[in-house]
């Protein structure tokens, strides 16, 4: 999808674009994990923490009496941001290229970006859970897709590349009629999902996946830091999720992504917002400028 040339330049960008905001991306890590374990101790943590270094050792000394894996770190929507790595991101997500095909794999003619995600999982951090990407959003549709690119190369299992629970998004009865645990392990009995990888990519390979598509990780193993770009689009129709008879909310995971534009948008309306522009429509000879437009 990129050159590696590109893809290496971008990396370098992401990374230092994180590293930039490494306490807020170990601190969103920190309340998230609160949260799941009903933990206010760490929630108090997460608000003393001076530094990132001091967040990173609060965070893993936590991890490690708690016997559960250090998570992965997110950098959200660089693209929005005025500097050169947000330009360069920026440019990537509103590539042509890209938005023809979240088109064409939804069958729609228009498509809105929805976020961009950088996520860097260090060696011998522990795996990504079974999750789909519209669980954690805010949107009543099945018009969603990500593109997941590979900033280093993943050549081996060891070296945590994504696994998919193949056609998954069309199995209607896996939630209708299992709970959370049969939901998220979809390998497992009864359902006995055969997860599926993509190997090897080198930088700048991608692979997509539908947003009800449930996906996972393994343990990144190697010696190797593990570093991708996921861009994702949504229909120019999709709605937001109405207030109504919900059967649940959606996962935090992602709140930071639209804590910006949700509270502006009616419960149930078209996402159009200058945080999720249109970057791609059929029949136009350019799409609009996201960051004039904005």
């Amino acid at each position: 999808l990129l050159g590696r040339g590109e893809a290496e330049a971008a990396r370098g960008a992401l990374l230092e674009h994180l590293n930039g905001r490494l306490l807020e991306a170990y601190v969103l890590k920190m309340e998230l994990l609160a949260a799941d374990c009903e933990d206010d101790g760490l929630l108090e943590l997460s608000r003393e923490v001076k530094t990132a270094a001091e967040a990173k050792e609060k965070l893993e000394e936590w991890c490690g009496d708690n016997e559960c894996d250090v998570p992965f770190l997110q950098d959200f929507n660089v693209h929005r941001d005025e500097c050169p790595e947000g330009r360069a991101v920026d440019a990537i997500a509103r590539s042509p290229a890209l938005g023809r095909a979240a088109c064409d794999l939804l069958g729609v003619d228009a498509v809105r970006l929805y976020q961009t995600c950088t996520f860097f999982k260090g060696a011998g951090q522990g795996e990504t859970s079974w999750h789909s990407d519209l669980s954690t959003s805010p949107f009543d549709t099945n018009g969603m897709v990500t593109c997941w690119i590979a900033l280093t190369d993943i050549g081996s299992y060891e070296q945590s590349p994504l696994e998919f629970a193949s056609r998954s998004h069309k199995d209607v009865a896996l939630p209708f009629w299992y709970d959370d645990e049969g939901l998220y392990n979809p390998s497992g009995d009864p359902r006995e999902y055969e997860p599926v990888t993509h190997l090897p990519l080198a930088v700048g390979d991608s692979t997509w996946h539908h947003g009800w598509l449930l996906h996972s990780s393994p343990p990144n193993d190697s010696q190797q830091d593990r570093v991708a770009l996921a861009i994702t689009y949504v229909s120019s129709s999709a709605v937001t999720l109405g207030e109504r008879n919900l059967r649940q909310n959606p996962d935090p995971e992602d709140a930071e992504s639209y804590r910006g534009w949700l509270e502006d948008v009616k419960p149930g309306a078209v996402a159009s917002h200058p945080l999720t522009p249109i970057v791609y429509a059929r029949n136009q000879p350019s799409s609009p400028d996201a960051r004039q437009s904005a």
